[in-house]
C-alpha cells in the first residue's frame, strides 16, 4: 500500500478503505489482491480507471468527473468523437456562408479538411488542447479535459 493510499484512508475516514487496509496488512499471500484483480476489476468502468491512473485521484471522484469535467474515449471511438465535435463547427460555419453560395459549399470536404488539420486534443479538449492517455487492460484510453 502506498503512502498516498494510507493518507487517503486517514483523510477521508472511509470504513471500507480501513477494512481493505486491515485485510491487506494480514494477507501475506496476496489473496485479496488476486480476488480484486480477478473478480472486481473486470466489472469496474475502465474509463474511470484510466482517469484514476492519469489523475491519481479516487474512484468516486473520477467516476463523477468521467463524463463531465473529463471526456475519456477508447482508441476506437476517438475519431468518431472528433467528427461529431467538428460536425457542430461545420454547421455553424455553413450558416455563415451567404445563401446564394451555399450550393457551392462542400461541408463534407470542409469537415475532412478540419479532421486532417486539427489534433484530437484541439477538437475535444477546450481547456488546454492537450491529449493524454492511459493503458488499462491492453486498451488505450484518451483523456480530454473540458474545464
Amino acid at each position: 500500500m502506498t503512502d498516498e493510499q494510507i493518507q487517503s484512508i486517514i483523510d477521508y475516514d472511509n470504513e471500507y478503505d480501513k477494512l481493505f487496509f486491515l485485510f491487506q496488512a494480514t494477507d501475506p499471500d496476496d489473496r485479496l489482491q488476486e480476488f480484486y484483480e480477478e473478480v472486481i476489476l473486470p466489472y469496474e468502468d475502465e474509463y474511470t480507471l484510466a482517469l484514476m491512473e492519469n489523475l491519481g485521484e479516487t474512484f468516486d471522484l473520477c467516476n463523477a468527473w468521467v463524463h463531465d469535467k473529463y471526456l475519456v474515449f477508447s482508441e476506437d471511438s476517438v475519431e468518431e468523437a472528433c467528427k461529431e465535435g467538428l460536425g457542430y463547427m461545420v454547421e455553424e460555419r455553413t450558416r455563415e456562408v451567404p445563401q446564394d453560395l451555399q450550393y457551392y459549399f462542400d461541408s463534407d470536404a470542409y469537415l475532412t479538411d478540419l479532421v486532417d488539420s486539427m489534433s484530437a486534443g484541439e477538437i475535444l479538449n477546450p481547456y488546454d488542447g492537450n491529449e493524454e492517455y492511459e493503458i488499462i487492460n491492453d486498451t488505450t484510453y484518451y483523456i480530454y479535459r473540458q474545464y
